[in-house]
């Protein structure tokens, strides 16, 4: 996964000359690793399931010239819920009921229907696979998907 600290604001139209960091990511309690200190606003860690935190702060220098410059500190608290399990059988119930489901549709609308829910649940169930095999973040898709 890839985590990126966003920009930082310009201050009266100036953007930072210096930026120093200091940040502490806190991975999902599941995955027993402990907090990584870092100074850089974007690396790569190895995706695992929970809450990830990255607390801390930044420092930037404007400089206006003449000798005049501002330093700011920016608090940085953020958070994000990583999911990557599903239930396959869940999601087998699902399909199979869909699947009973076309040769009793009356109408054109209303098997076009239940084909494009079946479409995009094996396509929204594929990009899952495909996202957590390749070490992408599947949790909007899995929550897509759960909202089924």
């Amino acid at each position: 996964m890839v985590i990126t600290l966003n920009g930082i604001p310009t201050y009266k139209g100036t953007a930072a000359a210096i930026q120093v960091n200091d940040l502490t990511l806190y991975y999902p309690t599941e995955s027993g690793l402990a907090p990584l200190d870092t100074v850089f606003d974007g690396f790569s860690v190895q995706l695992y399931e929970g809450e990830y935190k990255l607390t801390g702060d930044v420092v930037a220098l404007y400089d206006y010239g003449d000798n005049v410059f501002f330093e700011i500190k920016y608090d940085v608290k953020c958070s994000k819920i990583i999911r990557c399990a599903i239930d396959e059988c869940c999601i087998y119930a699902q399909l199979e009921e869909l699947n009973s489901k076309l040769s009793s549709d009356c109408s054109n609308a209303e098997l076009q229907e239940t084909q494009s829910k079946i479409f995009d649940t094996l396509r929204l169930l594929k990009t899952i696979k495909l996202a957590a095999n390749c070490g992408n973040d599947p949790s909007d898709y899995i929550i897509e998907l759960e909202n089924f």
